[in-house]
């Protein structure tokens, strides 16, 4: 998690704070990612692995936007981090997400105030067009289609999949 990470940086506590604040916060993309596309609920934990993965990606990774990245590794059904459990249940239990029946996730009141106030003068409108855009290209496909999209572009994340060839004989 970031307290691991940030006790090893070996800078005074005044660097570490002004890095920290710098950076997009892995909490901030969940909910800038949530936030998008009107505001339109995720439904499903697979799906939103998989749109944070490629968020990050295709957004994160080709942009100037200095990040705290999530960290993917291959897995049963593609790429996977448990830190986006963590960030998850961090966010719900502030009130920032609610989630509901059928794991469907939704940015809150709470949640969208935060990210006027303290993220959206971090990150300008362009980065958050294009995370919502992925939200828009991506979050609406049949979960067939997406984890085919994932696993015929990112190859390298689907070494562990149980669901391989099923989902690309579809």
């Amino acid at each position: 998690m970031l307290i691991n990470y940030i006790t090893t940086i070996n800078y005074d506590s005044s660097n570490c704070l002004r890095w920290i604040m710098s950076h997009l916060k892995k909490s901030e993309l969940i909910l800038l990612l949530l936030n998008g596309d009107n505001r339109y609920p995720i439904i499903g934990i697979t799906r939103f692995e998989k749109l944070v993965f490629l968020t990050q990606k295709e957004v994160l990774d080709k942009s100037n936007t200095r990040t705290i990245k999530f960290d993917f590794e291959p897995d049963r059904f593609g790429p996977f981090s448990t830190e986006i459990y963590d960030e998850l249940d961090f966010l719900k239990s502030v009130g920032m997400i609610k989630e509901s029946d059928r794991k469907k996730f939704k940015i809150t009141d709470k949640g969208i105030r935060f990210l006027e106030k303290k993220t959206f003068e971090r990150v300008d409108e362009d980065m958050r067009k294009r995370i919502s855009n992925i939200k828009e290209t991506y979050g609406k496909k049949e979960l067939n289609d997406l984890l085919k999209y994932v696993y015929i572009t990112y190859p390298d994340f689907t070494i562990n999949s149980k669901i391989l060839d099923r989902v690309l004989e579809q």
